[in-house]
């Protein structure tokens, strides 16, 4: 027993408790938990697979990782391990890049052998990593914040936390630091939003609104027009116009649900088929350009393939023998858009939509942004179901730049480089800073250095997990943490 309490120990999981449940762990908790499960049997030839073990981990947590997997390999066993981080991909035996780039774009080995090599080749990812290429230059940098132009977040206890008073600016990249387990999700997640969602509830265009202890307090009115009430624990909200959360996911669960329709262009797509003289003549709908309507191939429903059960809960699927996988009736087929099916549309990528469709601005816009954010190797009717977490955050957001708002939106994002490349990151990091530059507030929970130097404003938690974290070590610009002698994370934003 002693022994694998010092293996957790170790691990810098010491704050745990011993019966605390594995649902209420942080990512990175998890992982390390793993990890020591595997390190104390000690068997050897194995070939162990991490799929992104560094995922969750502030950069000081890494260290005791990437020794630990090293520790595997020196007993004998062969370890693959996916992952975008540096210090991982520095100190790996041999490096296979996959690419140039995603989906349709990619698949395919860009470079194999020694990190030594990997240095000199000229890989979309070895640019980054080597220094080549420098992530993108944020758009205006704020040095100086209004004390005014804040959200104040006070008494915040959750968990481990020891009741904060907390200072958000807004209209402005806020970073949230700290060791896993420090308590930046209970911070963000559990109180902020939870307090912003209950503040939402006492909107009203009258003058007054009922808490739920029924007393009666003044409000004050938005620029939006919207009159906010104060549940308590939380002022400045009038300063905002709304806030979005977003999460990594998933944007639907099944397969009528695509990139397409969750951006809102594949009504407009189905519409223009509509509007085709073959359609026309035929007195057909927009409902007939419609895989789970009207247009339906009647024996397989629109989903292209037949489901036959060999047991009560066992099943194959085959392509359906009538639309060959096609999923429209030959009515829906018969009609075509610049030569062109129905089908034809689903199947292109995000690219080549854009231009197939250049004459439509209604239709392009939106793709546009996708393909701007790197997203262009999506296909049109891809399941969104099939998307990773890092994929359909950004799609998220691509929806959120797509819309005709004034600005004032806050909008939250958690870990939002897991999964993403340094090419990827990149390109994020543009989104993020046109939303800013749109007039909107960003706060984003992050370990990725490069991600927390873009900021304008980083909050530090710690100074450890558990109930040794909680406070805050550390506030201000990245230039003020690297100076700051308590930040743990100021070191890395060199």
């Amino acid at each position: 027993m002693k022994e694998k309490l010092t293996h957790l120990i170790r691990f810098r999981l010491g704050h745990l408790t011993l019966y605390r449940e594995m649902a209420s762990l942080s990512g990175g908790e998890v992982q390390r938990v793993f990890l020591n499960l595997h390190l104390e049997s000690r068997l050897d030839s194995l070939i162990y697979v991490f799929d992104e073990p560094t995922a969750g981990l502030h950069p000081s947590e890494k260290q005791s990782m990437l020794k630990a997997i090293k520790e595997l390999r020196d007993l004998g066993n062969t370890v693959i391990v996916v992952e975008h981080d540096k210090e991982m991909i520095r100190h790996a035996d041999h490096i296979i890049e996959i690419g140039p780039k995603a989906g349709v774009e990619g698949g395919m080995v860009v470079y194999q052998g020694e990190y030594e090599e990997y240095e000199k080749s000229d890989t979309p990812l070895s640019q980054y990593l080597c220094g080549k290429r420098l992530m993108p230059e944020r758009t205006v940098r704020k040095h100086v914040f209004d004390k005014k132009d804040c959200l104040t977040l006070e008494h915040a206890n959750t968990h481990y936390l020891k009741d904060l008073t907390v200072v958000f600016p807004l209209h402005v990249m806020v970073g949230i630091a700290g060791l896993s387990g420090s308590g930046k999700s209970s911070l963000i997640t559990e109180t902020l939003l939870k307090r912003l969602a209950s503040e939402s509830k006492y909107r009203t265009f009258a003058g007054k609104y009922r808490t739920f202890e029924g007393k009666y307090e003044q409000t004050i009115e938005s620029k939006s027009g919207w009159k906010y009430g104060s549940t308590g624990g939380i002022a400045g909200v009038e300063r905002i116009s709304g806030f979005v959360k977003i999460s990594r996911e998933p944007i639907g669960r099944n397969a009528n649900s695509t990139p397409a329709s969750y951006i809102g262009v594949w009504d407009k797509i189905r519409e223009l088929f509509a509007k085709q003289p073959e359609a026309i003549s035929g007195n057909m709908s927009a409902g007939h350009f419609s895989f789970h309507s009207k247009g339906a191939c009647g024996d397989c429903g629109g989903s292209g393939y037949e489901r036959s059960f060999l047991t009560a809960d066992f099943f194959v699927d085959k392509i359906c023998q009538t639309c060959h996988g096609k999923r429209f009736n030959e009515e829906s087929l018969s009609v075509d858009y610049n030569g062109k099916t129905i089908t034809d549309v689903l199947a292109m990528s995000i690219a080549e939509a854009c231009f197939f469709f250049a004459d439509q601005s209604s239709i392009v816009k939106p793709l546009s942004i996708l393909e701007q954010i790197g997203m262009g190797y999506l296909t049109l009717g891809q399941p969104s179901s099939s998307l990773s977490g890092g994929e359909a955050q950004r799609v998220k957001l691509a929806k959120e730049l797509g819309r005709r708002l004034k600005g004032n939106i806050l909008y939250v994002l958690d870990e939002p480089t897991t999964g993403l490349s340094m090419y990827d990151t990149a390109l994020l990091l543009k989104l993020l800073d046109q939303l800013v530059v749109g007039g909107n507030s960003v706060i984003v929970i992050e370990h990725n250095a490069e991600v927390l130097k873009s900021c304008d404003y980083i909050i530090e938690l710690g100074p450890e997990g558990g109930d040794k974290g909680g406070e805050i070590i550390a506030r201000g610009t990245p230039e003020i943490l690297r100076k700051n002698p308590n930040s743990k994370t100021g070191r890395y934003l060199v």
